[in-house]
């Protein structure tokens, strides 16, 4: 099993989950609005900050391979494809943002991926190793953490243009085991087989977020970010994008929908194996929110 910690020093942690991007603090986003997030003609302060919950429905688009240096035999894991982890699942998420001034806010964001699957007395072929009227099961046991610092680059009384700094932690954990007649690099043997992937990154987000307000109510937002990052055996890189709509039912209750992508590769270099890990997922996501 593999198992690495990257440390990466910040202020704060990235903000808003490309699944489910929390709503970011406007800054004059419509001028004598009622919006409890946004400063209005006069200067006055509004409400602040907001905390949320989301559901989503995500497709997944995962690949694994794990080659040993030595020997040469390569392992390659397609959890949606032949190992039937399932494609689409259902995920929640928690999101808060908070105002520091008239230009600067921070926002943090959190959901996890739990999936599994198992089967019995099927040929499995992974490349170099095959598990022969066995049993073998895979899970994916997934969590995303993000916090941002924004800062408003451009505003006027519809528009909104905000940078982001921040870091994006990617808590990724695979498991496969099997059992039963394997062959590994053509030699038959009996017994059980293991190989997990398991990294925590913190990795440097930059990126970039547009809003713009219909009216004091309704708004569309687009957020693109890339994150990129390496520390010692370990090497990153990640694009997400999402765009949503948004509404105020009431001047402390909001609502979100809209739709996200995110694509990670993470490359593990270790002495004695490589292992190399794509992970994607697009889908669509509705949050609720409360602001104060």
């Amino acid at each position: 099993m593999l198992l690495k910690y990257c440390k990466v020093s910040w202020v704060a942690l990235l903000s808003y989950c490309s699944l489910l991007s929390p709503v970011s603090v406007a800054s004059d986003a419509v001028t004598k609005t009622s919006d409890p997030l946004v400063f209005n003609d006069y200067g006055e302060q509004m409400k602040k900050g907001l905390v949320g919950i989301g559901l989503a429905a995500v497709r997944f688009d995962t690949k694994i391979r794990f080659i040993e240096k030595q020997s040469g035999v390569s392992v390659f894991l397609d959890p949606e494809g032949n190992l039937d982890l399932p494609e689409i699942a259902s995920v929640n998420t928690f999101y808060a943002a908070y105002r520091l001034a008239k230009k600067h806010d921070i926002g943090a964001a959190y959901f996890a991926v739990k999936r599994d699957t198992t089967f019995f007395n099927q040929e499995i072929n992974i490349e170099d190793v095959v598990i022969l009227n066995g049993r073998a099961s895979l899970s994916d046991d997934t969590k995303f953490y993000f916090i941002d610092y924004g800062y408003t680059l451009f505003h006027d009384y519809r528009s909104n243009v905000k940078g982001l700094l921040g870091i994006a932690g990617l808590d990724l954990k695979y498991t496969f085991n099997a059992s039963g007649e394997i062959i590994v690099d053509g030699v038959p043997t009996t017994g059980s087989y293991y190989k997990g992937a398991s990294v925590f990154a913190p990795l440097p987000l930059f990126g970039i977020d547009l809003s713009f307000a219909f009216t004091s109510k309704w708004s569309v937002a687009t957020k693109v970010a890339l994150v990129s990052g390496s520390y010692e055996d370990i090497k990153a890189s990640a694009f997400q994008a999402r765009t949503d709509a948004r509404y105020w039912f009431t001047k402390n209750v909001g609502g979100v929908i809209g739709i996200s992508y995110f694509n990670a590769d993470v490359t593990i270099d270790e002495q004695t194996e490589r292992t190399e890990i794509t992970y994607g997922y697009g889908g669509a996501y509705a949050g609720l929110h409360f602001a104060f």
